[in-house]
């Protein structure tokens, strides 16, 4: 006690109460019991959990969040189930019971499916943001942003067989062609890519395609690279538009015919980086997507089945990619 608070307390002797021209001052210290009986009086509001995205449900595995049609390709996944209430649960269920290994949720509100994803064009997992409207604890995708997740116990599509169901072919009504890149990656799965150039890809069977290399022009893509394929006459013709020259800054038609029963389709990745029902899908020659070299000579172009004239050779599956999304 200050030796300046040293009167006695009027109402009890044995207490200071201060003194001449100074104060004895008291903090009141709220006891442990008024405590609690004070915030029982008060209701703090609980916080809603934050919404995310499901990992796992059932048997299916979240696998990322994708773009939708980017670049004005087609849909990613193309069958759409008119669900009431949309979730992770009630969408991959859904697709599940419909045969499908592929569910996609997008918009917050729209279930997918599909047997295969060929057009694979990834997005950070922070662009699949909007609140499911079955859940408000989940996220279901975004305006053209679909929330992938793959059947981990459905059989995968042999990497023999050509992709007849999966997006890969002009549609009607104004759906777009399917637009893509062919970057060349090592067979053994190591390596870096190789992009090569933008395509043009229209078709009316499932085989026997006709494949355009856009090389430049107002309205056109410009390649990376105006690759040739070689090592077999017999497996096209190259032309600029219908004449027999290349001319540079003119398209480059690759026409795949039908004459010597040379059939090209696109298969599913062997290479699989993102699980074998997913993307991007290689090209195939009669049911063959290891056919493909690249050789010192020319490092730059893709080599059919290639022969020791062809020199020093690797490997190589050729990935049908998107074209950079704007």
């Amino acid at each position: 006690m200050s030796a300046v608070c040293n009167m006695a307390c009027t109402g009890d002797s044995s207490e200071v109460c201060g003194g001449s021209n100074a104060i004895t001052i008291f903090q009141h210290a709220q006891s442990a019991t008024t405590s609690a009986t004070s915030t029982s009086t008060t209701t703090t509001p609980a916080l809603a959990p934050t919404p995310t995205i499901v990992k796992n449900v059932g048997t299916f595995e979240y696998k990322g969040c994708f773009v939708d049609r980017p670049d004005n390709q087609p849909r990613v996944i193309g069958t759409q189930l008119t669900i009431a209430s949309v979730s992770a649960e009630t969408c991959t269920a859904a697709c599940k019971a419909a045969g499908f290994p592929l569910a996609g949720l997008e918009f917050g509100q729209e279930c997918w499916c599909a047997q295969y994803m060929s057009m694979v064009a990834p997005a950070p997992d922070s662009d699949c943001n909007m609140v499911c409207n079955a859940d408000s604890t989940e996220l279901c995708g975004a305006g053209n942003r679909l929330a992938v997740y793959q059947d981990t116990t459905a059989t995968p599509i042999p990497t023999t067989q050509c992709l007849t169901t999966a997006i890969l072919f002009p549609g009607a009504g104004g759906v777009p062609d399917f637009n893509f890149n062919l970057q060349m990656v090592p067979s053994s799965g190591g390596g870096t890519p190789t992009l090569l150039g933008a395509v043009f890809r229209n078709m009316t069977r499932p085989i026997n395609q006709k494949i355009y290399e856009i090389s430049g022009g107002p309205s056109l893509e410009v390649v990376t690279h105006a690759f040739v394929l070689s090592g077999n006459d017999d497996i096209g013709d190259f032309s600029a538009g219908f004449g027999d020259a290349i001319v540079p800054g003119g398209p480059l038609l690759l026409d795949f015919v039908d004459s010597n029963s040379v059939n090209v389709c696109a298969q599913p990745n062997p290479l699989a980086p993102l699980g074998p029902f997913i993307g991007p899908p290689v090209l195939a020659v009669n049911g063959n997507s290891g056919v493909w070299s690249t050789c010192a000579s020319d490092p730059l172009t893709p080599i059919f089945s290639a022969t020791s004239a062809n020199g020093q050779c690797s490997g190589v599956f050729l990935e049908m990619v998107p074209p950079a999304v704007a």
